[in-house]
């Protein structure tokens, strides 16, 4: 007697972005605001797995994506000393701006980041 059992599970997900902008800073004062806004583009590729019996794992689909979009940035840089600082960040980004099908919803999302800044220069 034959036993067959079926699963279906999503195994691998791999996402790669990469961005790309300009950010302008509005005084040149130890506390400094910046806008600025990125132009993004992502892969998102998914390998979809399916179990048939106890000693076979079958593939039976895949899927890769492609997504570009836009970013709008601001936030403020707080400078510490003459080679040390922090920036608050914070943006609005639409990932499949450019990219969706006329039927899609766009891809929203915000951020919000922390970044330390330090000069090599003094």
């Amino acid at each position: 007697m034959m036993y067959l059992s079926s699963s279906s599970l999503d195994a691998r997900q791999d996402i790669y972005s990469f961005s790309s902008g300009a950010r302008w800073n509005l005084l040149k004062k130890p506390v400094t605001p910046f806008i600025g806004f990125e132009l993004l583009a992502s892969h998102f590729a998914k390998k979809k797995i399916t179990a048939i019996t106890d000693s076979a794992v079958i593939v039976i689909g895949s899927s890769a994506k492609n997504k570009f979009g836009a970013m709008v940035i601001g936030g403020v840089g707080i400078r510490l000393s003459n080679i040390l600082g922090f920036e608050i960040e914070g943006g609005y980004a639409a990932d499949n701006l450019f990219s969706r099908k006329k039927n899609e919803k766009t891809a929203e999302r915000y951020a919000v980041q922390l970044h330390l800044v330090y000069s090599l220069k003094p």
